[in-house]
């Protein structure tokens, strides 16, 4: 029989080999998750957790939060020009603009298209 001494020390090597150190790229996942979660309504978190979803290949989660991005903030150009990007299907994201304040995101474009109506008429028919 083991010692108390010896199962503990297996048990920790059993540990440490069932979780191996993160990667740099799950690292900035969580970093970005967690500045999410701090700060839910700035776009600039919102932006950069969609990037690294993106990079982590859940671009369908990334997808949602730049639509939500868009609704809070619709001036911003960069998250626009990254959702069009992923829906086109390129993973070129623009990563340099993620702070409001900075150059690229102070451009000034047109205003967003007006967004859809809810439902359509449909013609009446006359007996």
């Amino acid at each position: 029989m083991l010692k108390p001494c010896c199962q503990l020390l297996f048990t920790l090597l059993l540990t440490a080999c069932a979780h191996p150190p993160a990667t740099p790229a799950q690292q900035s996942l969580a970093q970005a998750r967690a500045e999410y979660w701090r700060s839910p309504y700035q776009p600039a978190a919102i932006n950069q957790l969609a990037l690294q979803l993106v990079q982590a290949g859940d671009s369908d989660t990334a997808r949602l939060l730049w639509y939500r991005a868009l609704r809070i903030a619709p001036d911003r150009d960069d998250i626009r020009a990254n959702l069009l990007l992923l829906e086109a299907g390129t993973r070129q994201l623009d990563q340099s603009a993620t702070d409001p304040l900075s150059p690229a995101s102070s451009k000034s474009s047109k205003p967003p298209p007006p967004l859809p109506a809810p439902w359509q008429r449909l013609p009446q028919h006359s007996p």
